[in-house]
């Protein structure tokens, strides 16, 4: 995979800001007609955001890098020119004769790859990882990978991420560019063993065992107690002694329950009662007078010498009435007074129920709990126990199993093991060309551990020094990809290379026209005439009166 170009233009009006072709191998340099003009944030001429705008496209987090710095914060005329003009970035790449075209927007953070919009970054980035590294890890992101291509910020040859990446995420990473044997399941599997290991040695601790036939012996010791404690309570009779007290609280029981039958059957007749005089009393202010004048008629025909008037009549009902009101009154009051004597009767015998009743639970808890709780917690100890003896049988075979997988693993690793000494010698001859002095790879295939690391002269390299071991580590992988007809990016991009000895960029240079690599950086302009750079070598000259976008 290389890139054939870069162009910025404006969405909002289709007008292109610029067009950047980048040479199909060798040298593309960007430079600057002044120099001291980019070295401050306020006056920066673009030179560095142009790696930054490729970046973008290969899936960068934010694109607020372009205006926004650490210490001086965001550049808000910029940004507003960015949002405000739509302004959008198209990197074109080819991979053999085919041609992928990324595009990323400045202003909306939208996504395409050959047209095709993406719903988010991850989204994309995973597309990218499909085209740019296939077949690579699923464990592994694109953003793990591609930036050991685009070496912006990080100086550290080796660990080109951030220092939160694990050493399990660079080595898989390695195995894939190396063509090693890589199992992604691997640092998940030595993961798990820790784990189960780990909850192994709790278990012995807390039961003070040391092999699985301890702990059978322990569990079957405990077995025998807590049968022993249940044949104890089956065979106590905890209830004899109190027979007696349960037979006077049936009997009250008994008491309760025909006080309460008498006590609702008086309240059933105090309701009927209360109903008679209701209706007796609704008879006095509801006469039918027709109805009585009717009958007193027919009382005079057939008593002649009738001496009862009907006014007389009439209060001869009303009196008869009144009669039964009193008599019902009387009754009603006999059966409330009745209805108050059983309600404290049932009171009573409720109280001296509850009270003899607790008294006897009480008495028959204590005495079975005595036996009961020593019983169920022994059972219970005894249970949970056996438990934990399934899940210690569980753990151990569980981590034989994955002691099993690893070796597998292990056996395959050893196969490619010459992978690794090929590249070895490579980069032990490009170091000791471009630094003057050999550096060699340490491979240490345990997963806890970095699977690379340089080994070189006595105390760590200088910056300067630091820069010519990443592309010496670029440049080594390039000429092992070619060599094994591997399907990889084939540019490397470099930023800050002003601290690099002039004799060595110089030997750098020369190594980038004798090879196939693409290698895109930054260069200040007084450094040009000294390297012997070639017109063509520039792909980029940018000013304080022509910055990158144009502002």
């Amino acid at each position: 995979m290389r890139l054939v170009s870069l162009k910025i233009y404006k969405k909002k009006n289709g007008e292109t800001i610029r067009n950047i072709g980048f040479n199909e191998r060798g040298l593309s340099l960007i430079c600057d007609l002044e120099s001291e003009e980019n070295r401050a944030y306020g006056s920066s001429i673009g030179k560095t955001a142009l790696i930054r705008c490729i970046d973008v496209c290969l899936g960068a987090k934010s694109t607020s890098v372009l205006y926004k710095s650490n210490t001086l914060g965001v550049n808000e005329s910029f940004k507003d020119y960015l949002f405000d003009n739509q302004v959008s970035l198209v990197l074109t790449c080819k991979d053999n004769e085919k041609t992928i075209v990324l595009e990323r927007h400045l202003f909306d953070n939208k996504e395409y790859i050959d047209k095709e919009e993406f719903s988010d970054l991850n989204l994309y980035c995973q597309k990218l990882k499909e085209i740019f590294f296939p077949n690579a890890p699923l464990t592994v992101t694109f953003r793990q990978m591609i930036p050991l291509f685009v070496r912006i910020d990080i100086e550290e040859p080796v660990k080109y991420l951030d220092n939160f990446t694990k050493n399990q995420q660079y080595n898989l990473v390695y195995s894939y560019f190396l063509n090693l044997y890589s199992n992604s399941q691997e640092f998940s599997l030595r993961d798990e063993m820790k784990l189960k290991q780990k909850e192994l040695n709790k278990l012995q601790l807390k039961y003070k065992i040391k092999t699985e036939k301890e702990f059978v012996s322990l569990i079957r010791n405990k077995e025998e107690i807590a049968k022993a404690k249940g044949r104890a309570v089956r065979e106590t009779d905890y209830v004899g002694s109190y027979a007696s007290s349960e037979m006077e609280n049936a009997a009250l029981i008994d008491d309760l329950d025909n006080l309460t039958e008498e006590l609702n059957s008086k309240k059933c007749k105090l309701r009927y009662l209360e109903k008679a005089i209701q209706a007796e009393t609704d008879k006095l202010f509801e006469i039918d007078e027709d109805l009585l004048k009717d009958l007193y008629d027919d009382a005079r025909q057939v008593f002649s010498d009738l001496k009862k008037s009907f006014g007389e009549f009439c209060e001869f009902h009303n009196e008869m009435c009144k009669l039964r009101i009193n008599r019902f009154i009387n009754e009603k009051n006999s059966v409330s007074k009745e209805i108050g004597e059983l309600e404290m009767q049932v009171r009573s015998a409720r109280e001296k129920f509850c009270k003899d009743f607790v008294e006897y639970k009480v008495s028959v808890d204590n005495k079975e709990n005595s036996l009961f709780e020593t019983y169920f917690s022994c059972k219970k100890e005894y249970e949970e126990s056996k438990l934990d003896l399934e899940h210690y049988i569980e753990l151990k075979r569980s981590i034989s199993d994955i002691k099993s997988e690893l070796s597998k693993i292990k056996e395959k690793k050893e196969t490619n093991k010459e992978n690794i000494i090929e590249f070895s010698e490579i980069f032990k001859e490009k170091t000791g060309k471009l630094l003057g002095n050999s550096y060699s790879i340490n491979y240490e295939p345990k997963s806890d551990k970095m699977m690379l690391t340089l080994k070189g002269p006595m105390g760590n390299p200088g910056t300067g020094d630091g820069k010519v071991l990443s592309y010496s580590l670029n440049a080594t992988f390039f000429e092992f990809f070619v060599k094994k007809s591997l399907n990889m990016p084939l540019f490397t991009i470099q930023d800050r290379m002003e601290n690099v000895e002039i004799v060595k960029l110089d030997r750098i240079i020369k190594d980038v026209r004798n090879s196939s690599i693409q290698y895109i950086v930054p260069i200040l302009s007084d450094r040009i005439d000294r390297l012997g750079v070639e017109e063509k070598e520039i792909i980029l000259k940018l000013s304080k009166n022509d910055k990158l976008f144009k502002f």
